[in-house]
Order: structure tokens, then C-alpha cells, then sequence
């Protein structure tokens, strides 16, 4: 997975948005928020969540805090490596 996102961060720690894209089931957003709490982030409890056209996909979008760019790396390859998520942005 590319990290060039962590480029769009000018600063670190900060806040920062992250969209989180599965396959679409009836457990990908508990899934998903299990696994935050369980990296231990501080998050927006509101989370936004769309569908693709086809209602094959899933994205949540979710604001994180962020302590560094390691920290920032650590949560992506976790989430990288769920088997309900096929794409970070």
C-alpha cells in the first residue's frame, strides 16, 4: 500500500482523516471500529460512510489522531492488512 499520504500531513501529532474501503457486508463497520479501538486511537465518534454505485463496496471515512509518521504507518499496515479492507486513502 502507498503512504504518500502521510505527506499531506504538515505536522505531526494532528488530526487527520482516513477512508477505509471493503467489500460491502453487515460487519465491515464493526469490523473496522473494533480494530481502531483495539490500535488504541482517538477518534471522531462520527464516522461517514458511503456505498459504491454497484453497493458492492464500502468506505468509511474516519478521523484519526495521529502521534507521528510511524504511528501514522503502524495504523495503516494494520488496517492493510484486515482481510475485510482492499484499499486506505
Amino acid at each position: 500500500m502507498n503512504h504518500d499520504a502521510t505527506q499531506e500531513i504538515s505536522h505531526y501529532p494532528g488530526t487527520f482523516p482516513i477512508k477505509i474501503i471493503g467489500v460491502n457486508n453487515d460487519n465491515f463497520n464493526k469490523e473496522i471500529i473494533n480494530l481502531l479501538t483495539e490500535l488504541g486511537l482517538v477518534f471522531e465518534k462520527e464516522i461517514e460512510t458511503s456505498f459504491s454505485k454497484s453497493n458492492r463496496y464500502i468506505s468509511l471515512t474516519v478521523s484519526i489522531y495521529v502521534l507521528s509518521r510511524d504511528h501514522f504507518n503502524y495504523i495503516y499496515e494494520s488496517l492493510g492488512r484486515h482481510p475485510m479492507v482492499r484499499f486506505i486513502i
